[in-house]
């Protein structure tokens, strides 16, 4: 009789655990799946007379043309940002002199 009660009270633990544990991995599931994806804001600095025409993701940097509006004297570059944050800016002016 005592061994059929250490059998019930081993079994009732392990189902106990089993639940628990089932429980555990829909919970990190449902957390994993419902996250939001972090978002980076990259500030350019450039004039307001500007637009930026392009941009392409390569590795770790982020190339953007800026170009003026029509009728303004400002000249096309590209700004070189490294999506981390890292680096600090790098702007190549394509001005024609």
């Amino acid at each position: 009789m005592n061994k059929l009660l250490f059998v019930k009270i081993i079994v009732c633990f392990l189902t106990f655990l089993l639940v628990l544990g089932a429980f555990s991995a829909l919970g990190t599931i449902y957390k994993k799946v419902n996250e939001k994806p972090k978002t980076t804001t990259i500030e350019l600095n450039q004039p307001k007379n500007t637009y930026i025409a392009d941009f392409k993701i390569e590795k770790n940097d982020i190339f953007v043309l800026v170009k003026g509006k029509n009728g303004t004297s400002v000249s096309d570059k590209i700004v070189i940002v490294d999506k981390f944050g890292k680096t600090p800016n790098i702007t190549l002016n394509l001005s024609k002199e």
